[in-house]
């Protein structure tokens, strides 16, 4: 994501947004749903390659925007994550009809602009910045906050060499300025963090959807966030 040539910064006619590539596709769409509902994915072609992204996080201004690019698109994302049963999946497809759907399956729309609907903000933001001693603490702060609903999500990335994730909600709902972040270890790149809360223990795990735990999605980005630097 790109500016675009001899695209001028006006202000009252774009709105501009601070864009974070994520890793992958699937990234994209486990960010797009939280299980009680999903959102639609917009797209825009930009030179040999399409840009994806879903709504926005409102920062401030500019609000910060999550993408990919990929080479082809469809007309909609199908996307369904590991369950014990079932192998999870993600990709593009040009119908809304799903024959045996599984649980937990969803179909994002895709909606495709014919030129890019923002202006890309220059430099870095500004945010306050505080870690978090232990990351489960960090995680169960994330799953007390969707304790009525909903399955809450961290960032995940890596830093000089470790592993981080990170939230803009530890404080407040509405506040999200703040950028709280812990160190954490993970093998691999696994789509959840569970709490058993009869046990007190949180695990990664690729699979979702067992009802004895409460869920926290992983969101990879394809780098740090360009204005962490950690304490």
């Amino acid at each position: 994501m790109k500016k675009a040539d001899g695209q001028k910064n006006s202000k009252g006619t774009k709105r501009t947004v601070y864009p974070v590539r994520l890793k992958r596709l699937d990234d994209l769409a486990l960010n797009a749903t939280s299980f009680d509902g999903v959102r639609p994915i917009y797209a825009f072609r930009e030179g040999d390659h399409y840009t994806l992204f879903s709504q926005s996080i409102k920062i401030g201004d500019p609000q910060m925007t999550l993408y990919v690019n990929e080479s082809k698109i469809g007309k909609y994302i199908i996307f369904r994550p590991h369950t014990m049963t079932e192998k999870g999946t993600c990709g593009f497809t040009d119908t809304s009809v799903i024959r045996n759907p599984q649980p937990n399956t969803h179909l994002f729309p895709i909606i495709e602009f014919e030129k890019a609907p923002h202006e890309v903000k220059q430099g870095k933001l500004k945010i306050n910045q505080v870690g978090i001693v232990d990351f489960d603490k960090l995680l169960k702060g994330v799953m007390m906050q969707h304790a009525e609903g909903g399955v809450g999500k961290v960032f995940a990335f890596k830093y000089g060499g470790d592993a981080y994730i990170s939230t803009f909600h530890i404080l407040d709902s509405d506040d999200i300025k703040t950028f709280s972040y812990a160190k954490v270890k993970l093998e691999k790149d696994y789509s959840f963090f569970r709490y058993n809360y009869t046990e007190d223990r949180i695990e990664p795990t690729d699979t979702f959807g067992e009802s004895s735990y409460l869920y926290v999605r992983i969101i990879y980005l394809a780098e740090a966030f360009p204005f962490f630097k950690p304490e």
